[in-house]
């Protein structure tokens, strides 16, 4: 039994293939970097494989084929503009990047990863034609963090919680493209509770296709590093256990067709926890599916009026600090 919708399980039931995701780079800059220091959890060069550098977006695309392909044994990819805001650029060349991605015949989807300040009727009318001209599947996926003005202002994203709104009304009025969206588990003064309550905001307002789920690591020289060893009051110290409640807590309270892009980045080495032993990535997971065996519950077990084993603080109220 699957307890969440998986973005393999979604793969899987469009495609009934194995398939593995291409990063790929626009070569444009982050606008925030650009204006400010940039977000102050990023240090803009984690997470980038080398050959992202290359310039010309054919050889990035064959180059990521020829070595996912060989490493995972697989022959379907979808491309995904991962690095920076990649909506962010000239729009005739982004589009030709897109098209260039789309037009490969082992690409059988497209994910465009930006900001929501960098969507406008422009890019999505140009995505439209794309996703029409050649049938495949589309995704942007949104950076939010979190929902809440006084953390995006904290952490330094120079967007507000109703920039996002914004963007995801401009997609959907799409209506063939999908949107994913960027959480951060952990940011400075949240605390379980309002993160749980973020989610509940984020969904409740907002019409949304995917989740991708990241637990706040503190990477080496980055402003939140520096903030961390002079305020580490302001950040909450999750044990495994407090980590792994949270996530089936927020599942339980998603929709059951939402695609759960991914439950969690895990770096041990930066992560703030209170346990001595921490978890690896799959002991967190298996922590998960036990919990919810335990429960009897499952992502969407809240709209269900047939899990009576579903009460939880779905209906706390938000905190006025952070309203």
């Amino acid at each position: 039994m699957e307890y969440y919708y998986s973005f393999k399980s979604y793969l899987k039931k469009l495609h009934n293939k194995k398939i593995w995701r291409v990063p790929l780079s626009t070569g444009y800059s982050c606008p925030n970097r650009i204006k400010s220091t940039g977000c102050t959890f990023c240090d803009g060069k984690s997470f980038i494989a080398e050959y992202m550098n290359y310039k010309n977006i054919e050889d990035q695309l064959k180059y990521g084929i020829d070595f996912f392909g060989k490493k995972f044994e697989v022959n379907f990819f979808y491309g995904y503009f991962q690095q920076n805001s990649s909506t962010f650029g000239k729009t005739d060349d982004l589009v030709n990047k897109y098209e260039t991605v789309l037009s490969n015949q082992n690409i059988l989807g497209l994910i465009i990863s930006t900001r929501p300040d960098c969507i406008d009727k422009t890019i999505t009318d140009k995505i439209k034609e794309l996703k029409i001209k050649y049938d495949k599947d589309i995704w942007i996926e949104l950076g939010l963090q979190s929902v809440y003005d006084k953390t995006l202002s904290l952490i330094n994203r120079n967007h507000t919680y109703y920039d996002f709104k914004k963007a995801v009304k401009i997609i959907n009025d799409v209506e063939t493209i999908n949107i994913g969206v960027h959480m951060i588990i952990g940011l400075p003064d949240e605390t379980p509770q309002t993160i749980f309550n973020g989610f509940k905001i984020l969904f409740s307002e907002n019409k949304i296709q995917g989740l991708k789920m990241r637990i706040l690591d503190i990477l080496p020289d980055t402003e939140m590093e520096s903030y961390y060893k002079k305020s580490p009051k302001h950040f909450y110290n999750f044990s495994n256990n407090e980590y792994i409640e949270l996530i089936c807590n927020i599942l339980e309270i998603i929709p059951e067709n939402t695609v759960i892009l991914r439950t969690l980045n895990y770096n041990p080495i930066n992560l703030i926890n209170k346990d001595k032993k921490l978890l690896t990535k799959d002991q967190i997971l298996d922590g998960i599916r036990k919990k919810f065996i335990k429960r009897g519950t499952k992502q969407g077990c809240y709209f269900n009026k047939d899990s009576p084993n579903c009460p939880h603080p779905a209906l706390i109220s938000t905190p006025k600090l952070f309203l």
